[in-house]
């Protein structure tokens, strides 16, 4: 029998997972591993697969070969990527935090600017706190109360020290040869957002999962048509890339995040579907909306729609608005299942009202929220900025 080539092994695989038998795809993607040792998006896989068995030493295991693959072939933010995927398993895993610490030292000691700053080591408490690689798997609903009260706690921010002239600029590096030069994704900066756009890099012949490690790395708030179609087309196949598409259509409105959690199965998607029932785990009952129109430039959010709850998303800017008529002291269904609300909160707003991080998620998340008498308003978005603008935009 004539032995399969590579495309074929990795068709035969993505179909093994997109019909549940994953100890097929095992055997096809550690194939694969075995003669491509250096592609790091085969043992990814595994580890996606692993994950969904609940092997998650295995899975863990599979990353940290991904994790070095990526090191060696010298693209830090897939590598990154992928150490968060381990956190989300054992967010005090010490081996990944030490090399996860490693890398961005590295890649601070080779970014422009990177000498006016002092590395930070990343330690689990510090992980937790900063939310910078902190995604923990959800637990029971925090309250926002907590996170009001945690403000009291927060310690001053220390002055920063002076900074030094910057260096004269550098003469540009030539520009690599045609054949080796890695493919690029040119984001453009979402309208009315103040984040300055970076491209991502991508090693030449990245696997789709490679892409949907890129998007997660660059937290959802910069993007373009093409970096989401991209998504779309590895979500086919990887459940990394589909849970991570459930979150940003979850919130941006730009997609049918109900099919998404449909097609996932997992007790993630499970919560987004269970949402939508008469009476959500949790949720009170008795709360009555209003009719209420839809702010400017905003259509209905069906899956962000629960009772009590009326829902609005702005595709073209990724944020959403909520409005809840009651004062719950908890997430709504079906932010409550998939996220926590970080103990100490980002900032008191000017407008009135408090902005937090949303953590156990792929996309780094926040969630500005006001209350008034008789009804509360949440704007949701992909970045601080974001979620202060959909708060103002839904403001009554």
């Amino acid at each position: 029998m004539a032995r399969k080539d590579v495309s074929t092994l990795r068709d035969e695989a993505a179909a093994a997972v997109e019909k549940g038998k994953l100890k097929q795809a095992l055997e096809l993607y550690g194939e694969l591993e075995r003669r491509q040792p250096k592609e790091a998006s085969w043992p990814k896989r595994i580890g996606d697969v692993h994950r969904r068995l609940g092997d998650n030493g295995d899975a863990i295991a599979a990353y940290e070969r991904a994790v070095e693959a990526f090191v060696q072939a010298g693209f830090a933010v897939q590598a990154i990527a992928v150490c968060k995927l381990i956190l989300v398993i054992d967010g005090d895993h010490a081996p990944t935090l030490e090399r996860l610490t490693k890398i961005t030292e590295n890649t601070s000691a080779v970014r422009p600017g990177a000498g006016r700053r002092k590395p930070v080591t990343l330690t689990p408490t510090r992980v937790r706190r900063a939310n910078e690689v902190e995604a923990a798997a959800p637990g029971p609903a925090a309250t926002i109360a907590h996170a009001a009260a945690a403000a009291a706690d927060a310690r001053p921010a220390r002055p920063s020290p002076p900074r030094p002239q910057p260096s004269p600029p550098r003469a540009p590096p030539p520009p690599p040869s045609p054949s080796d030069e890695p493919a690029q994704i040119h984001a453009p900066v979402p309208r009315r957002s103040s984040v300055v756009a970076t491209p991502v890099v991508l090693p030449p012949g990245t696997g789709l999962d490679g892409v949907a490690l890129a998007f997660a790395a660059t937290a959802g708030r910069i993007y373009s048509t093409g970096q989401v179609a991209q998504l779309d087309r590895a979500a086919l196949a990887d459940p990394t890339a589909r849970g991570l598409r459930m979150e940003y259509r979850l919130i941006s409105g730009n997609g049918d995040a109900l099919a998404d959690a449909k097609a996932l199965g997992d007790e993630r998607g499970k919560s987004v579907l269970g949402a939508k029932s008469a009476a959500p785990q949790g949720w009170p009952t008795d709360l009555v909306v209003q009719k209420t129109a839809a702010p400017a430039g905003f259509k209905l959010n069906p899956a962000l729609t629960v009772p009590g709850v009326l829902a609005w998303s702005d595709p073209d800017d990724a944020i959403a608005v909520l409005r809840i008529f009651g004062a719950p002291a908890v997430l709504p269904p079906p932010l409550s299942g998939l996220y926590t609300v970080a103990s100490r909160p980002v900032a008191d707003l000017s407008g009135g009202g408090r902005l937090v991080r949303l953590v156990g998620g792929f996309l780094p998340t926040y969630a500005a929220i006001a209350q008034y008498e008789g009804f509360q308003v949440i704007g949701l978005g992909f970045s601080p900025e974001a979620a202060t603008r959909a708060l103002d935009r839904g403001r009554p």
